[in-house]
């Protein structure tokens, strides 16, 4: 055979994504998960393609949508609760609710003057 020279192309059939998951090698590979979320039900996942000896990859969840971890972070972070955020969210200063995402809403946390934004 002659010397193909610096690259060889590879040909292969195209599959649908439908095709891809029904073959049975990436399911024995753990390629894919069946994964059951409580905001979006039953999904299937590509994992991630790394393998490790005795930490095999997970998937703790698939996303979350924007907003959704706001009440853990201003109670974590900013010491808010429940009754200091729910005037803010009267004014209209941050939203009401959490699995809805308006770029339009007032999202300035501080009013202090002494504030400044980094540059």
């Amino acid at each position: 055979m002659a010397d193909p020279g610096h690259g060889v192309v590879v040909f292969g059939r195209l599959e649908s994504p439908l095709e891809v998951l029904s073959r049975e090698n990436w399911w024995e590979r753990a390629c894919f998960q069946k994964f059951s979320d409580p905001v979006y039900g039953d999904l299937t996942l590509q994992m991630p393609v790394w393998r490790m000896t005795g930490a095999p990859p997970r998937v703790r969840w698939a996303c979350r949508p924007p907003g959704y971890h706001n009440g853990y972070v201003y109670q974590k972070y900013l010491g808010w609760g429940p009754s200091h955020l729910a005037p803010l969210r009267s004014q209209g200063v941050i939203l009401s609710d959490s699995n809805s995402f308006d770029h339009n809403a007032k999202l300035y946390l501080c009013h202090s003057s002494t504030h400044r934004r980094s540059r």
